[in-house]
């Protein structure tokens, strides 16, 4: 099994000018990269599927874990500080008006 990166795809797809965003599509760019480039396995990315799954994995993990920390600190923050709950946060930096707990 051979796997492509999905930039590779795109640009594969534009080149041959095929819709975007259509599975269809995709699917015939998939098939067409590998038939065209089979024999480079420069072309194709290294590594072997395990490896891909667990760095996949690793990844889905920190994102949860982010989102629990920043729901249980918007949860402690509503606890402590109720008056805030319904305040919006203007950042100079960024000139952009945020609510501080979503509810």
């Amino acid at each position: 099994m051979r796997y492509v990166s999905g930039r590779q795809i795109r640009a594969d797809r534009e080149r041959n000018k095929l819709p975007n965003k259509s599975d269809n599509a995709d699917a015939i760019a998939i098939a067409s990269y590998g038939v065209q480039h089979w024999e480079q396995n420069e072309a194709f990315i290294q590594g072997n599927r395990t490896e891909l799954r667990e760095l996949f994995l690793q990844i889905t993990g920190l994102k949860n874990l982010r989102s629990t920390a920043i729901n249980r600190l918007r949860s402690q923050l509503s606890f402590e500080c109720p008056e805030l709950q319904n305040q919006s946060l203007t950042r100079s930096w960024r000139q952009q008006s945020n609510n501080l707990i979503k509810t």
